[in-house]
């Protein structure tokens, strides 16, 4: 059996392969932009305001 090349299918084999990278960029990015836990906010209002004994 002989694989023929067609532009067809090299397109849609990109574009797929263009909407999983996307949405593997998107999902990360949805991960790391999480808010903070109440605790880690109070902590950084503390250290920002300088009113630690350290």
């Amino acid at each position: 059996m002989t694989y023929k090349f067609t532009y067809k299918k090299f397109i849609t084999l990109l574009i797929l392969v263009l909407v999983v990278i996307g949405g593997i960029i998107v999902y990360k990015e949805q991960t790391t932009n999480k808010e903070a836990p109440k605790r880690a906010n109070f902590v950084l209002n503390i250290i920002e305001s300088g009113e630690s004994s350290g």
